[in-house]
């Protein structure tokens, strides 16, 4: 049982039954977007993408990882699981590979979910037609030289520069990478903090209460939510822009630290 990997806990979380919540829980934003849109006019296929992933996605993005892996990782813990495993796993071996799973199949997941909105978005809907898109919303009718030549935009959309694909690509992995930080936020909490409740609600306060408090302090573009979907806010140079990136990465790894020691005074 020493031998245990990481890709022995994805495949026996990944079940039927896993899969089926998750793509429940994916079609809501689609619901949503379906139930709204006619009250809308879209500009061109990015303006709608920008619809689709707007505000309940913005604005509840850590709720739904938390369901991807920590949540069930805390109903373990909870249970005092780990107190059993340990007779068969050595503790450090265990905590890294559930680490491990939980950022694999949340990235996997994100990345998954994000560019299936993009490639809706800009390749479905033109075939189908069920939006109300009209590109005389802006003075140019084309995408790819408003959002390579305007300079109040996102950094990523310079992406569109070398085609639409590649900017669905690398801004799905951008999502991906922010909701890895933020389930190994809420994964190191469940191992420190006691009470699971305040653990796993801890991660979304932050959240809420850093795009509340910032905006309050006129820091629109230092904001979590607008730093990850960069939807709302004008480009910024790369080092401000990445300064919640930072933030939010230097918590992780002061939690990392506490949570090895904590581990390597158990064992």
């Amino acid at each position: 049982m020493n031998q245990y990997h990481v890709f022995d806990e994805v495949k026996n979380t990944v079940n039927r039954n896993y899969i089926m919540k998750g793509i429940g829980i994916m079609m809501i934003p689609f619901i949503i977007c379906f139930i709204q849109m006619n009250d809308y006019a879209f500009g061109n296929e990015y303006d709608f993408f920008t619809f689709l992933l707007g505000e309940f996605v913005m604005l509840l993005f850590v709720v739904p990882l938390l369901f991807i892996y920590v949540i069930p990782f805390s109903h373990e813990v909870k249970n005092r699981y780990i107190v059993y495993t340990r007779l068969r796993i050595p503790l450090p071996i265990y905590l890294k590979v559930k680490f491990q799973a939980n950022i694999i199949l949340t990235f996997c997941i994100v990345f998954l979910f994000v560019f299936v909105c993009f490639l809706f978005c800009f390749y479905l809907e033109p075939l189908l037609k069920f939006a109300q898109i009209d590109e005389r919303f802006f003075e140019t009718g084309n995408y790819y030289t408003l959002y390579s030549e305007n300079s109040a935009v996102s950094a990523l959309t310079t992406f569109f520069t070398y085609g639409s694909l590649v900017f669905g690509f690398v801004y799905s992995i951008w999502i991906a990478l922010n909701a890895v930080l933020w389930v190994s936020f809420a994964f190191l909490l469940v191992l420190l903090i006691k009470n699971q409740y305040i653990a796993l609600t801890m991660p979304f306060v932050f959240y809420l209460l850093q795009n509340f408090l910032f905006g309050a302090l006129h820091l629109y573009h230092l904001r979590f939510y607008t730093f990850i979907f960069q939807f709302n806010y004008l480009q910024l140079p790369l080092f401000q822009a990445m300064t919640p990136f930072f933030m939010l990465s230097l918590i992780v790894l002061l939690l990392l630290g506490v949570t090895k020691q904590r581990i390597k005074e158990l064992t």
